[in-house]
């Protein structure tokens, strides 16, 4: 194992117990390049010990008052009463048992402590036996936590055929942190590097949201749109662009607090004035429902205006005459109203006949080309 290949501890729910243990880890593998091989076993001890306890107190095994007296040997003994490590791991694990004892030199003279580069190196190697144990006990008792189905999707692009499955059976804390930090952390990381391989990953990333908004309960569906809002709120506009056409799509504001969905409407309705793309017509999907008045005529009068400028490439005139066609199955705003608006707009372009035409089509639903 070199210097660069590491024990994942994406299952720790905990942030700062994994940045820590992720830390120790890379302070290992630079003593163990260094030849301490005394730092090697104390650490590896230290980073088993961390984990057991983790693993013993989130399935309720131990309280973390308890957990916290017992000594590596103990941790060990109980979680081989709960069928957590293997036969062999308990074996392999003989080796940092006595860890603590490395500390004081008296006791390693006392003790005959054997501290050689063979029993770092195997001390390093049980470190990922322990791990990879432990991560499958805990993804078979709790399900996936958000960082491993980020990584399950970074790692394989045809994992979004099972995403669904896989969301459906991370448990409830899990899905949560995932839909309002861990993904849309990633995805804006994703984003902002220029790499094609990132680019790729973002796309997924978005689609994996879409999904998580599929299976979340109406109260996580909440959280995210207000999440959403905040977003618009508080951060730059890098932030508020890519969140906006990646993560967000017009039918979740149903999801935001009405007090707030005329903000949504308006930032989203200026997204539109600065150009149609794909991105942002595949965001204004299901937006129309909640339209009304003035922002129902700004929409129709930025996608009509779409399909008639000469410099609209094929593309975009396709995806938003697509877009009208089925936004207007969405609207629930009165035939009546629909109409009015549309007879606004026909008056306000009666000296163009490409605007005239394309504005009497939005009114056949059935009829819109493309």
């Amino acid at each position: 194992m070199d210097q660069e290949d590491v024990a994942n501890f994406d299952f720790i729910t905990d942030e700062d117990l994994r940045r820590s243990l992720e830390s120790d880890l890379r302070e290992l593998n630079l003593c163990h390049g260094a030849c301490a091989w005394k730092a090697v076993h104390v650490l590896a001890g230290s980073i088993i010990e961390a984990v057991l306890i983790d693993y013993l107190v989130s399935a309720g095994r131990m309280d973390a008052a308890s957990a916290n007296t017992k000594d590596l040997g103990q941790l060990i003994d109980s979680c081989k009463g709960h069928a957590v490590l293997s036969n062999k791991a308990i074996e392999l694990t003989t080796i940092v048992r006595s860890y603590r004892n490395l500390i004081h030199p008296g006791r390693v003279l006392r003790l005959s402590e054997r501290v050689d580069e063979h029993g770092a190196t195997i001390a390093r190697a049980v470190i990922e036996i322990v791990v990879d144990e432990v991560a499958s006990k805990k993804k078979e008792t709790f399900g996936y936590t958000a960082e491993q189905v980020i990584r399950k999707v970074r790692q394989d692009p045809s994992a979004l055929s099972i995403a669904e499955h896989l969301l459906r059976g991370t448990h409830s804390a899990e899905l949560r942190r995932l839909m309002l930090k861990v993904l849309p952390t990633t995805y804006l990381e994703a984003c902002e590097a220029d790499v094609p391989e990132e680019k790729s990953f973002a796309q997924r990333l978005s689609q994996l949201f879409r999904l998580g908004i599929g299976v979340a309960d109406p109260t996580l569906r909440t959280l995210v749109g207000s999440k959403y809002v905040s977003v618009l709120k508080e951060e730059p506009e890098l932030i508020v662009r890519n969140y906006e056409l990646g993560l967000f799509r017009g039918g979740d504001l149903a999801y935001v607090d009405e007090k707030d969905r005329s903000l949504v409407v308006a930032h989203f309705l200026g997204t539109m004035r600065q150009g149609l793309n794909e991105g942002v017509l595949k965001a204004a999907q299901g937006i129309t429902v909640y339209l009304h008045g003035e922002s129902l005529k700004e929409f129709l009068k930025i996608l009509a205006t779409s399909l008639v400028r000469d410099k609209t490439d094929d593309i975009r005139k396709h995806g938003a005459a697509k877009l009208l066609y089925h936004e207007q199955w969405e609207i629930e705003t009165s035939s009546k109203e629909l109409e009015q608006t549309i007879e606004q707009l026909q008056e306000e372009y009666k000296w163009s006949e490409q605007m005239k035409k394309v504005l009497g089509l939005m009114g056949e639903v059935v009829t819109i080309p493309f």
